[in-house]
């Protein structure tokens, strides 16, 4: 049996050529679908004008640093796994949950009501152009940053100290903010990004268990 790499730095090299390939194939693809969604001519759109969670998180440009960062916390997950089994079923999970949010994308188009300004911060203006207002529920982003999250700490993971669990999550949390604080979704599409990303996370622990059992026998 291959030995498995026992530093932090030897996990993020290792088949780092596999790791990086799978992700951007995975990206592509869901960022494919994504945008030809969104331009997708629907008869009816469940327009979201105010909701309790903006209440309390008033707007501000300041979030959607953590809001973009999301994409770094998906990649160092990428970077994470170890072997090619454990790419694959990475990959996998985040292109089956997508499809499931997919479904509800076509079944119940909805769009958050953005905030105008006149002179937008570069980077809200960056966002906004690249991400249409529609495919609200649920949240990919609620759903890829939980299920990022949880794998880069579970138990032998390079993150699993009490330390790598606290940044991960503290990281998490800011992110989760910012996905309502941005007004990118409602209080109601993180909650269901959370559903998919914990389902996500369980199907990847139950596929990784299953094969450790099959080894061993």
């Amino acid at each position: 049996m291959q030995n498995r790499p026992r530093t932090i730095v030897e996990t993020l090299r290792s088949h780092w050529r596999d790791k990086l390939v799978t992700a951007l194939g995975t990206g592509l693809v869901m960022g494919i679908v994504f945008r030809t969604l969104q331009r997708l001519p629907y008869d009816e759109v469940t327009m979201r004008d105010d909701c309790v969670s903006w209440d309390w998180l008033p707007f501000s440009h300041l979030w959607f640093w953590p809001y973009v960062s999301m994409f770094a916390l998906v990649g160092l997950a990428w970077l994470s796994l170890r072997g090619q089994a454990e790419i694959k079923r990475f990959s996998l999970a985040m292109l089956g949950s997508a499809a499931v949010a997919w479904v509800f994308f076509i079944g119940w188009p909805t769009q958050c009501s953005r905030p105008y300004f006149a002179s937008p911060h570069w980077l809200y203006r960056l966002v906004t152009t690249v991400d249409a207002p529609l495919n609200c529920f649920p949240s990919l982003h609620a759903s890829m940053s939980l299920f990022a999250a949880i794998v880069l700490t579970r138990p032998g993971a390079i993150f699993a100290s009490a330390a790598g669990r606290a940044a991960i999550w503290t990281w998490t949390v800011l992110i989760t903010l910012s996905i309502v604080a941005t007004r990118q979704h409602t209080g109601v599409d993180v909650l269901a990004g959370w559903i998919l990303g914990g389902a996500a996370a369980a199907w990847f622990a139950l596929r990784r268990q299953q094969a450790g059992n099959a080894v061993a026998t």
